[in-house]
């Protein structure tokens, strides 16, 4: 069986718009493959709501908001169409509620549903609605109270600190560190000017010392060290050839260190010499004769 070239070109078409409806509902999220019931819910504000928006149960996406309408001739409520999962059974008293998904605001539904299954909604009607307030709006609900109390002791406490930065102390210190800065300001110039123009003079002075010093004493290890030892080794020998002559019995000083009998003579003269004295002092008339007048005594020499 033989086609057309038109009807290929006609099935070819088709197929691609089946595949572009499919992709598009896709992306936003719509599988329309999937059964579903659709249901509606009135706000007088949706506050951002879109189309496609999730609706969650219990943190699982069941549905999607489908369709939004909006009556630009009267101050109606908002008509939003949702579908949600067929499986899901819809229970009278179930509710949508409006709530921010995100810090940022994006919007949502979430379902809360009752117990009361033996009487299930069908598909179409109008379920209730209500919207949460935002996250920003419960922290501001939760700060705001909080801010307010604090807002009038934030008042004294800058009325305090006004006072003492106003304050003739507060400005007398201000005064004093800006007269401390100067001055830091003026010492590191100064310092600047001595460690660019005066110290590489005072470091290249103190390096050729050094080098002086150094060469100094090398001079000094080379030439005193020598003539040291020098002179100490000749002391040595000097004091060792002393040593062997006071050992030595053949010199005077050898003799008199060495030989007992000079000292034994020289205990005998002192022995006798001390027994010259003693007699000397008892009988002096012994050994010295004199006579005022000149005379000898006569009854002395007769006595004799």
């Amino acid at each position: 069986m033989k086609y057309s070239k038109e009807l290929k070109i006609g099935i070819v078409v088709i197929v691609c718009a089946g595949l572009l409806i499919f992709g598009f509902n896709f992306l936003k999220g719509v599988n329309i493959f999937k059964p579903t019931n659709f249901y509606y819910i009135t706000l007088n504000n949706i506050d951002g709501l879109t189309k496609n928006a999730p609706v969650y149960s219990n943190g699982f996406q069941v549905g999607q908001v489908s369709n939004i309408e909006y009556n630009y001739k009267h101050l109606s409520p908002i008509i939003v169409e949702v579908i949600l999962d067929k499986q899901l059974v819809v229970p009278q008293g179930s509710s949508l509620t409006l709530y921010s998904t995100d810090i940022m605001g994006s919007k949502g539904l979430y379902f809360t549903m009752t117990e009361n299954y033996d009487q299930p909604h069908t598909a179409g009607d109008t379920l209730k609605s209500g919207v949460e307030k935002s996250m920003l709006a419960k922290i501001e609900e939760t700060i705001t109270p909080k801010i307010e109390a604090v807002i009038p002791q934030l008042d004294s406490v800058v009325v305090s600190i006004r006072s003492i930065i106003e304050g003739e102390k507060v400005q007398n210190s201000l005064n004093s560190i800006e007269q401390i800065t100067l001055n830091l300001e003026s010492s590191s110039k100064e310092l600047k000017k001595v460690m660019n123009n005066d110290l590489p003079v005072i470091v290249s002075n103190a390096k050729n010392g050094v080098e002086n010093i150094n060469k100094f004493s090398e001079g000094i290890k080379d030439i005193e060290l020598k003539t040291t030892v020098s002179d100490l080794n000749a002391s040595i020998a000097n004091l060792k050839t002393t040593t062997d002559k006071i050992n030595n019995k053949d010199n005077s000083l050898g003799l008199l260190l060495n030989d007992t009998s000079l000292h034994d003579n020289l205990n005998t003269t002192i022995e006798s010499a001390n027994s010259l004295l003693i007699d000397l002092q008892a009988h002096p008339k012994r050994y010295v004769h004199f006579s005022v007048f000149g005379k000898k005594d006569k009854t002395e020499t007769e006595k004799k």
